[in-house]
């Protein structure tokens, strides 16, 4: 059999002395083929390409009747009503899937997702969002909070609402696949790097902070921003109360710590300073010395303890999250 020639529109095959159409019509599941064949010379040729245009109509009007079958819904409005309706109801951090909605919406400079119907859906759109997150330099735990709302999303509106999700009727795909690695967050401090790390630090207030987020493990932001009525200083044992912290195995639930002797003993201290002054107990554990009502700002010279000492080495967490990670 001679090879094969596509003629210029790639609508028909020559093979032999026969024309043959071949056009695949792209479909979520299955892929249609369809061959027809007329014999050689330019007439046939046209009544091929007459017939294969009352084809493709007639597939239009398959897909139509098909469409009407099932309940059709914009991808962004489907997440929405996901989100109302389940989520808030079964107390899931509504606002975490609100935020994760807002970068998949475009704000705040984030790539936008194509809002197109459910049955619209195809992997090339989960690979350009995996992609445009990680070149505007998101964590990997980040990019998949968006895949785990688009997952959980499809799959509660095929239940509850009678969708058709293209991306669950195509087999070979996986959200697993498209899972972005994340990247070790935590920096651990032994107890001689922490006497190291105070002794570089000459303010006492910012050396009673790093001591509070080294013992505690919580965010500086979280340090920062602790208020007295968090705190509990009994005469045996003291706790603190953290509020929607990232304390190990908390996501971002209240959580209450028992002080060791370290803690207490800065605690106390802070709090017996203000009594012998004689002045009133200020709102926040670590005020600052220059506005008054407010927390101390940030911690330039934590930071600059912990370059000098080399502790943290990670460059891209370092860039986003500043050096007291």
């Amino acid at each position: 059999m001679p090879r094969k020639k596509i003629d210029e529109r790639g609508q028909l095959v020559k093979r032999g002395r026969v024309w043959v159409i071949r056009e695949t019509i792209e479909r979520t599941n299955p892929t249609r083929k369809e061959y027809i064949r007329a014999t050689t010379g330019t007439k046939n040729k046209l009544l091929a390409e007459d017939f294969r245009r009352k084809l493709f109509k007639q597939f239009e009007l398959e897909d139509q009747d098909r469409k009407n079958l099932y309940t059709r819904i914009k991808l962004i409005e489907g997440l929405r009503e996901y989100i109302d309706d389940h989520v808030e109801i079964h107390n899931k951090r509504p606002d975490i899937a609100r935020t994760t909605l807002n970068r998949l919406l475009g704000k705040n400079g984030h790539w936008k997702f194509p809002d197109v119907y459910t049955d619209e859906l195809i992997p090339v759109y989960i690979q350009k969002l995996v992609a445009a997150r990680i070149r505007r330099g998101l964590a990997g735990s980040t990019i998949n909070k968006e895949l785990r709302l688009l997952s959980a999303g499809l799959k509660w509106l095929r239940k509850h609402k009678d969708i058709r999700d293209s991306l669950h009727e195509r087999n070979e795909f996986a959200w697993t696949d498209y899972t972005v690695p994340t990247f070790e967050k935590k920096r651990w401090i032994n107890m001689a790097q922490l006497e190291e790390l105070l002794s570089l630090i000459t303010s006492e207030d910012q050396r009673d902070l790093a001591l509070g987020i080294a013992l505690t493990g919580s965010r500086p932001g979280e340090c920062r921003w602790l208020r007295w009525d968090q705190i509990d200083l009994s005469e045996t044992e003291g706790s603190i109360h953290l509020e929607r912290t990232k304390v190990e195995g908390t996501e971002y639930q209240d959580f209450t710590i028992k002080l060791n002797s370290v803690l207490l003993e800065m605690f106390k201290r802070r709090w017996n300073t203000y009594n012998t002054l004689g002045n009133s107990v200020p709102t926040y554990v670590f005020e600052s010395p220059i506005v008054l009502g407010q927390p101390i700002g940030r911690p330039r010279q934590i930071d600059k303890a912990i370059k000098r000492m080399g502790l943290n080495d990670n460059e891209r967490l370092v860039k986003r999250k500043g050096k007291f990670t």
